[in-house]
Parts: C-alpha cells; structure tokens; sequence
C-alpha cells in the first residue's frame, strides 16, 4: 500500500472519531446555541474529511492495478460512513433552527463572538473545499488527457512499427529483384560475347576459304602446264 495513502487513512481515522463524538454529543439535551457551535464545529471537521477522502481517491488511482480495487473498496466505505454524518448533521441543523423559530433566535451576548467565528472558520472551510474540488476536477481531466495522449502515441508507435515492417519487407524485396537483374544482366553479357566471338569464327572461316579458292586454285593450273610441256618436249625427242 502507498505511505501517503496509509498517511491520509490514519488523519481520516482520527479525525472521524472526533467527528463522531460531535455527533453523538448533538443528540443530547443542550442550549440550542451550544449544539450550534457544536455543529459548526462539526462541519468543518466534516469538509476537512471531504478533503482527506479526495486526496485518498486520487492517491488510490495511483497504485498498481491488484492493489486499486481493495483501496476503492475502502474509499467507499469510509465515504458511506461521511455521507450518514453529514446527514445527521443537517438533520441536528434543522432541529436547532427550528427551536430558534420557537425562541424568537436569541442566542446569549457572550455566544454571540464564537458564533461568528465559527461561521467564518465555516465560510474559509467552504472556500478550502471549493478550491479543492476544482483541483480534483482540474487533476483529472489531466489525468484523461494524459491517458488520451498515452494511447494517441501507442496508436503511432504501432503504426511506425507497421510501415517499419513494411518498409523491411519492401527492401528485402528490392535486393532479390536486383540479385535476380544482376543475374539476367550476366547471362546477357555471356550470351553476347558467345554470339560475337562466334560471328569471328564464322568471319575467320569464310576469310580463309576465300583464301583457298583464290590462291590454291592458280597453284594447280601452274603445275598442269609445266608438266604438259615437259611431255611435248619428250615426243619430240622420240621422233628424232
């Protein structure tokens, strides 16, 4: 459990206790001007328990989540037993206005400076509460844009973790695209150093039977008449 909460729960502790003895006190046969004093008394003691279980509210919220429910189940409690006070208060109230209306409303002359203090202790208690609850108001309408924000940035990170994958599965896609046009690229070149370098030799094969057809052609007519003259020349000189 929180310290500050366990801090907050033991002045609620106490200062309920006081507020219950005023209570019961009320109930007993007194001056009407001495139960009011009393009740003053006892409304102030009742807005400064207001204030102590707003604080304890607001300190619940912040502990973990196992722990939270059985501090709420708590708050309630405690603000059950605030809410039946408050009402017998209101209810002891009405009876001393009542008999004041039966008694004209006089009150003593020395009563007259604890009256009127108490009810500017009242008056500042009211005010103190006021404040307090538009702080409540104010620290929780923090809380729900904060809590708005936290979930806003959740929402992006879960985006930029998708287009982070996305952008990841993209780029794996572009290298095995340019693996594959790298490939096909060198095949290309293969093939087309393939097709010149047989282009040469169809070019060196036709070259060299033009050679053959020219010149090794002259060579065989050149022998054909030398050996026909050399044959002549034998006849003749089997005649003689």
């Amino acid at each position: 459990m929180s310290d500050i909460f366990e801090g907050l729960e033991k002045e609620y502790t106490a200062l309920s206790v006081s507020l219950g003895q005023k209570v019961t006190a009320l109930s007993r046969g007194s001056a009407a001007y001495d139960r009011e004093a009393n009740i003053a008394t006892a409304e102030e003691e009742l807005s400064q328990a207001d204030d102590l279980l707003q604080q304890m509210e607001l300190e619940a919220r912040s502990v973990g989540v196992k722990e939270r429910p059985r501090l709420q189940t708590r708050l309630k409690g405690y603000k059950s037993d605030v809410s039946s006070l408050r009402k017998e208060i209101k209810e002891a109230r009405a009876e001393v206005k009542r008999e004041q209306l039966m008694t004209g409303g006089r009150s003593p002359p020395e009563h007259a400076d604890q009256e009127q203090r108490l009810l500017q202790i009242n008056e500042r208690a009211r005010r103190g509460t006021e404040k307090l609850r538009q702080a409540q108001a104010t620290a929780l309408e923090a809380e729900a844009i904060g809590a708005n924000i936290m979930n806003d940035l959740r929402s992006q990170r879960e985006t930029i973790m998708h287009a982070t994958g996305t952008l990841q599965r993209a780029n794996e896609g572009l290298m095995r695209g340019g693996k594959v046009l790298g490939s096909i690229g060198r095949r290309a070149l293969a093939n087309k150093l393939l097709m010149w370098l047989m282009i040469l030799l169809l070019a060196l094969m036709i070259l060299l039977l033009m050679y053959l057809e020219l010149f090794g052609g002259k060579k065989g007519g050149g022998g054909k008449h030398a050996n026909s003259t050399r044959g002549r020349s034998l006849q003749q000189d089997d005649r003689l």
